[in-house]
This record gives structure tokens, C-alpha cells and sequence, in this order.
């Protein structure tokens, strides 16, 4: 059993004051009255939250996924953002061959199935991209019908998302993975208004990295971007670091799609390997052709950057980095909150945005990030 107590809660719904917090195991117990509990943990009046849940995440760590598909490669990079808040989040493999998208298959259901380092499953962005928006990746190909084949089977219940250029496939392609139990998300992609509202009518859910590498929102042309705005039920992720997306953006964005908007990072890490193109310059990952590959963003860092720089409630920006993207992913009867019967997944921190500690499966951790 875990206690804390002396601290607010942000349980998702509403901001509790003068509470404690009863964990047993990796379930969320009770919330109780402070004066009910005598032990437990004092957290000193910090913050408590759901744990964030970050759907796209590329490496951390000095380990890039996609270079070493394998679990050693996967803990290195929950170790690296879990006291950054990211105590759940979607591993993510970038367009590449068939062999090392299925050995990250293989690498995400070993850790799925140990139960380890806060895994829900892979996003496989790519490879299937128009060639007009293929941004960093390298393996961007036609969209081959047995390969897609393969992946959808190899792929049933460890790929979460995969992220597409849906206007790049025959109508044939789109219903084999529409058919599958993987979340379909528009990226990388030109598609023009009419399409893109036309996929979304079919069954695309979600959109990847909003702004990035998508067709422009335009008077005459509103394209991916202006079919997302225009439609109520898509979901889209932004990265909030100020150099992918402005601040301003974002704050139109939010007005617009609401509790559709969730943080990512799409963060990036290749270490000392340049095999991809990808290097860090000026704190920013980019290809041999400057374009954006990755962010340096972490989850903290989001939250504090939607208070702070876009001008959302801390509340609401807790729910873009936990809620929200548990609802993308349909989790949310597990995951995102801080309510009786969900994963003690939690994330506790000060008023300077500094990750203190987590929550991770009922267990307390403080944070070994120095100041």
C-alpha cells in the first residue's frame, strides 16, 4: 500500500486540494480526506498527475529505435523520459526496411508481454509516405500489398498507430488496414481537403504531428490541415517546442480542435550514428538537408510550454499529455486519470516544472535528474 499525501491532485476531471492518495499495487484505491490518513508519504505541497503517455517517441537515451529495434534499446529510452513524466508511451519505428520493422514487432511484444517499461504498443511511422513530404525518412516506398500484408498480421495488437499517407494507397490497401485493430494516422502526406475529410469519413481517427510535413492550410486549398480543423472527431498531436509548431499556432489550434489536440514529442536521439542522416544542430535533430527529424522536446517540457507560452490552464495541459492521448489510443478506461480502479501511473511535480518523482505500477520513485 502507497500513501501521499500534502500535495493537489489533477485527477483529469477537476483539481482536489487537501486530499491523500491510497495506491494498492498498480490500481489507483482511494481518494480520502488528508486528516483521515497518519502515514505516507508527504509530498510537500507539489503537483500530482496522471502519468504522461507519449505517442511518439523515437529514442532517448543515446538509443534511436529504428538503428536497434531490441528491448535493451526500448529501456534505454523509457529510462531517459520516465522522470521527464513519460511513464507510458508508444515506441516509435520511422519508415524502413520489412526485416527491422518485424524485429520491432518482435522487440514491442517481448516488453508488452514482460510488462516493462511502460510499453502500450509501437507506432510505425511509415513507410508509406508521399515522397513530396517524406521530411527525414529514408525508406519512404509505394505502398506493396503483401508487405502491407505482413505487417498488419505480424503487427496485430503490438502496433497501436500507424501513421500513412492515405492518398498514396488504392482503396483496396486503405480496407486492410482499416479492417485491422490498428489506429490509423494521416501523415507525411499531400492529400487535399476533399481527401483528406473523404479518409476520415472511412475511418483515419488521427493525424500525426500536426502542421508537419502535411499539406497547409490555405484560402483556396485548406488541405490535411484545414480537414482536420474541419472535423470532430480526429485527433491530433502537436509538438509544443516552439520550433516546430509557434506558440501562436498552437493556441489557435487548441481553440479549435479542443480535447482533440494532445502534446507529443516526437522525440529523437541517434547517438554517436549518423547511418540515417540525423544529426542534433542547435538543439534541434535534422536530415543532411536540414529538414526536421525529431525534437529534443520532453514531456515536461510540453506541459510547461503550454502554460507558460501558449497560455493554457496547467489542468487542461496535464489532460494534453495524459487524458487525451489515452482517449486517442482508447486506453482511457486505464489510463489518464487519477480515479479508483486506474493504473497508479502518476507523475509528481513542483511549481518550477521539475519531475520530482513517479508513480510507476504503484511503485514511488524519486527522480535522479539533478536540478
Amino acid at each position: 500500500m502507497l500513501v501521499l499525501k500534502n500535495c493537489i491532485l489533477y485527477t483529469g476531471e477537476q483539481v482536489l486540494y487537501n486530499k491523500a492518495l491510497i495506491i494498492n499495487d498498480d490500481k489507483i484505491l482511494h481518494i480520502v480526506e488528508e486528516d483521515q490518513v497518519t502515514d505516507g508519504i508527504d509530498l510537500g505541497g507539489q503537483n500530482v498527475s496522471p502519468g504522461f503517455i507519449d505517442l511518439q517517441n523515437n529514442g532517448g537515451g543515446g538509443s534511436f529505435f529504428t538503428k536497434t529495434p531490441n528491448m535493451e534499446s526500448i529501456g534505454k529510452i523509457y529510462k531517459a523520459n520516465k522522470f521527464y513524466g513519460a511513464t507510458n508511451y508508444l515506441v516509435t519505428l520511422i519508415s524502413s526496411p520489412l526485416e527491422t520493422i518485424i524485429e520491432g514487432i518482435k522487440a514491442t511484444k517481448a516488453c508488452m508481454d514482460a510488462k516493462q517499461f511502460g510499453l502500450l504498443g509501437m507506432h510505425l511511422e511509415g513507410p508509406y509516405f508521399n515522397i513530396h513530404k517524406r521530411g527525414a525518412h529514408k525508406y519512404v516506398r509505394p505502398v506493396e500489398t503483401d508487405e502491407l500484408k505482413t505487417i498488419i498480421e505480424k503487427g496485430d495488437g503490438i502496433i497501436k498507430v500507424m501513421t500513412i499517407a492515405p492518398e498514396t494507397f488504392t482503396d483496396e490497401q486503405l480496407y486492410l488496414l482499416e479492417d485491422s485493430n490498428i489506429i490509423i494516422s494521416a501523415g507525411h502526406s499531400n492529400a487535399t481537403y476533399k481527401q483528406a475529410k473523404d479518409f476520415f469519413d472511412s475511418g483515419i481517427t488521427m493525424v500525426t504531428h500536426l502542421f508537419n510535413a502535411m499539406s497547409q492550410f490555405n484560402s483556396r486549398e485548406p488541405g490535411l490541415v484545414g480537414a482536420t480543423f474541419d472535423s470532430k472527431n480526429i485527433y491530433a498531436g502537436i509538438i509544443v517546442d516552439g520550433e516546430h509548431c509557434d506558440y501562436s499556432v498552437v493556441r489557435v489550434s487548441k481553440k479549435i480542435l479542443e480535447d482533440k489536440l494532445f502534446l507529443v514529442t516526437d522525440a529523437m536521439d541517434t547517438g554517436e550514428d549518423n547511418e540515417y542522416g540525423i544529426s542534433k544542430i542547435n538543439g534541434l535533430w535534422r536530415s543532411e538537408s536540414g529538414a526536421l527529424a525529431g525534437s529534443a522536446l520532453t514531456m515536461i517540457e510540453g506541459v510547461e510550454n503550454l502554460v507558460k507560452r501558449v497560455g493554457i490552464t496547467i489542468d487542461e495541459a496535464l489532460r494534453m499529455a495524459s487524458l487525451y492521448p489515452a482517449r486517442a489510443i482508447k486506453v482511457d478506461n486505464e489510463y489518464g486519470r487519477i480515479k479508483r480502479g486506474f493504473k497508479s501511473n502518476l507523475v509528481v511535480f513542483d511549481d518550477k516544472f521539475k519531475v520530482n518523482a513517479v508513480v510507476t505500477n504503484g511503485v514511488y520513485e524519486a527522480s535522479t535528474i539533478l536540478a
